[in-house]
């Protein structure tokens, strides 16, 4: 783990503290993808729990009687409160996956964000243009790769994983296309 008192100080050190912004952002940024995805985990549980109980008292019912009439009242609810305003569960999945994805993509363009004002300090990039894929093809230039090695390696590892290419492209589609369905499948007991 980074020592973030150390990391500050670093950076005021060698007069590249305007990158602790970025540092912070990162940070930030990986938290909210990480509470996204707890809210998720929780919203399936929870999800799960209604339905397991629906079909329990269905199971019960038809022992018991033979019988069993569907009605909006005993199906499972759909509904989430979150501070006072009612949501559909499934609405609720869709937008926070997307979240877990946009926001984990984030924390690479705010890591860039860091590699910029650091590495190449007075020559760096103008900020707003700045993001992964533009810092790939800056660290991946001869003049930066043989300054910089490890950082080339490192952008060019994360860019040809199937892990980044598959958030990469989730988010890209996403934003910019069409939505992706997202499917809840619940096993029978």
């Amino acid at each position: 783990m980074i020592d973030l008192n150390e990391l500050q100080n670093k950076l005021y050190e060698h007069k590249v503290y305007n990158a602790w912004q970025f540092v912070l952002n990162t940070y930030q940024t990986i938290e909210c993808a990480d509470y996204a995805k707890s809210v998720v985990d929780n919203i399936l549980v929870q999800m799960g729990n209604d339905h397991d109980k629906f079909q329990d008292n269905m199971y019960k019912a038809l022992r018991e009687t033979k019988h069993f009439a569907l009605s909006e009242d005993n199906f499972p609810a759909t509904k989430i409160g979150v501070v006072g305003v009612e949501a559909d569960a499934h609405f609720l999945l869709n937008m926070l996956i997307k979240d877990v994805f946009q926001y984990s993509r984030n924390a690479f363009d705010s890591m860039s964000q860091i590699s910029n004002s650091t590495l190449l300090a007075n020559i760096a990039k103008n900020i707003d243009t700045v993001d992964f894929p533009k810092m790939q093809s800056v660290f991946a230039q001869q003049t930066y790769s043989s300054a910089f090695p490890d950082m080339d390696t490192w952008y060019q590892g994360i860019n040809s994983s199937l892990e980044f290419e598959y958030l990469d492209a989730f988010c890209n589609r996403t934003k910019h296309t069409l939505d992706v369905f997202t499917k809840v499948v619940y096993a029978y007991k």
